[in-house]
């Protein structure tokens, strides 16, 4: 009997070429296994040390949709909480070191002389204090109409020093840009500069700053800040913070920061103004709708001892009286819940009911009971403005005064509210002045934009949606505040002063505002209040 051991011995040599293959097979898996693993970690801490790089000593960054004050970066510095004891102390105390605003964007570059184009550069509004986080590398004094360039934006627009470039930047936006009143012209939406190179700057360290985690180097171009916010009509306003954490893990801060950020925000810097108006507040936007809900409106006013009123405007092309009569480029709103007394008597305003003033009712000589076909332009991209029209039917003739005829209740439309007469108008739509008679000059002098027509918030709701199916759409193009007993007094008006301002902590979340570490995996820390 042959043993067990020869039999191994024996089937190994019979084996042995196969054993030997698969031997080397291994062999060779393992080392390319393990060449991976130190070349993933080599290649993982190449990318790194380049985007720290291109930090300096940032440790955060906090950024916006829209332009903010720049003293909010010095307000996030000395923001004050109230301790246990019952006094006050710093929030972030002594987690930051500096807190710098400057204005980032995107544009596009062109050489003045050869034409070669960089159609996506990265825009940098910076000062001294921006330089300041890159110690140990030089900086170019920049003024007026001078620019500096990384390597490789200078290349791919092959200019040197004493070059000049065309920059081309977006302009700050008045009116969200899927709405009637946006402007899609080019003039309205770039702003064209000639700057001179002043220098050329390597692609390593501060000339390659950027917030993304990338391995491509960014084609940056810097320009002074306070210059470039002027030509961008920002003069006072930043668009991201960037923050020098104190401490050696950057994480630390990020709580205080957070809570510091969101004691320092105004109304401003949400975008949003508050307006006196006839008895009440009146919260608006500075880019024509404000991003919050109904409902959360409510919530936050009930919150503070007040009452919320949203109102939603929109411009009729025309409002006709179906057997004769016409108004041109009306001004309707709607609000709801309807205030008591609002329209002088209750009125039930729902269904397809519409509201006339006065005025606009002896225009049309219209009366309760009259069918009217209002129609209204969609948002157009293209320059080509189709019409939509919904037929209403005359619930009430209300009368001008009172508290539906406060002209606070209609928001700043860009280039329409702020001209004497019709003829002035610069809408970025079309305007045919043949159609405006005397009488609609004559009520726009005495009374500008106060809407001539009240229709239910569902309907308004449906005319800012339209030819937008499926897409959220902000319509809410103000909100009334007042005290929720109706009595006026300074108190009451403080309460109502309080929740308009709460408004802020939840539009914050709309807006898109961040803050986020980036030395560690990214963390979202909105602003708002949780």
């Amino acid at each position: 009997m042959v043993r067990f051991s020869r039999l191994i011995a024996r089937s190994l040599l019979f084996y042995r070429a196969t054993g030997l293959a698969v031997a080397a097979g291994v062999a060779v898996a393992t080392a390319v296994i393990a060449g991976s693993l130190i070349v993933g970690d080599s290649v993982r801490g190449s990318v790194r040390d380049t985007v720290l790089g291109r930090l300096g000593r940032i440790d955060h960054a906090v950024t916006a949709p829209h332009f903010f004050r720049e003293q909010l970066a010095s307000d996030i510095m000395n923001a004050t909480s109230q301790d246990a004891a019952g006094g006050t102390q710093r929030i972030v105390r002594d987690d930051l070191r500096r807190v710098v605003p400057v204005t980032l964007g995107q544009g596009a570059a062109r050489n003045v002389q050869t034409n070669a184009t960089v159609p996506s550069v990265s825009v940098i509004g910076a000062d001294a204090a921006f330089w300041q986080f890159f110690p140990a590398e030089g900086h170019p004094d920049l003024a007026g109409r001078e620019v500096a360039l990384n390597e490789s934006a200078a290349r791919d627009l092959g200019v040197a020093p004493d070059d000049f470039i065309l920059l081309n930047v977006q302009r700050r936006a008045r009116a969200p840009s899927d709405t009637l009143f946006a402007r899609h012209a080019r003039e309205d939406v770039l702003r064209s500069m000639r700057l001179k190179v002043k220098a050329v700057l390597p692609d390593a360290g501060a000339a390659g700053f950027s917030l993304l985690s990338q391995t491509q180097t960014p084609r940056n171009v810097f320009v002074a800040k306070e210059w470039l916010a002027k030509e961008l009509d920002a003069q006072g306003l930043a668009n991201t913070l960037l923050v020098e954490s104190a401490r050696q893990r950057e994480t630390d801060s990020t709580s205080g920061l957070r809570r510091a950020l969101e004691s320092a925000l105004t109304l401003a810097d949400a975008g949003l103004k508050l307006d006196t108006g006839s008895g009440c507040l009146w919260l608006k936007s500075r880019s024509l709708t404000v991003p919050i809900s109904a409902e959360a409106a409510e919530s936050e006013a009930k919150a503070a001892g007040a009452r919320a009123y949203p109102v939603s405007v929109y411009l009729a092309t025309t409002i006709a009286r179906q057997g004769g009569g016409e108004l041109a480029y009306a001004v309707m709103a709607a609000i709801d819940p309807v205030p008591d007394g609002f329209f002088g008597e209750q009125v039930e305003l729902g269904g397809d009911a519409i509201l006339l003033n006065s005025w606009a009712a002896e225009d049309l000589g219209a009366k309760t009971g009259d069918r009217l076909d209002v129609s209204y332009f969609l948002p157009s991209r293209d320059g080509v403005f189709r019409t939509q029209r919904k037929t209403f039917t005359v619930r009430a003739i209300i009368p001008m005064d009172g508290r539906a005829g406060d002209p606070a209740l209609v928001p700043e439309f860009e280039g329409i509210t702020e001209t004497e007469t019709i003829a002035d108008w610069k809408p970025p739509f079309p305007v045919e002045l043949n159609r405006v008679t005397a009488r609609d000059d004559d009520y726009w002098r005495r009374y500008r934009a106060l809407p001539k027509a009240w229709i239910p918030m569902r309907q308004m709701e449906e005319i800012w949606s339209a030819g937008r199916s499926g897409e959220r759409v902000d319509y809410i193009t103000s909100i009334r505040f007042e005290p929720a007993g109706g009595e006026l007094s300074p108190t009451s008006l403080r309460r109502a002063s309080r929740a308009a301002r709460s408004i802020r902590s939840q539009c914050c979340p709309c807006c898109e505002w961040r803050s986020k570490p980036l030395r560690a995996p990214p963390i979202s820390a909105c602003c708002s209040r949780r």
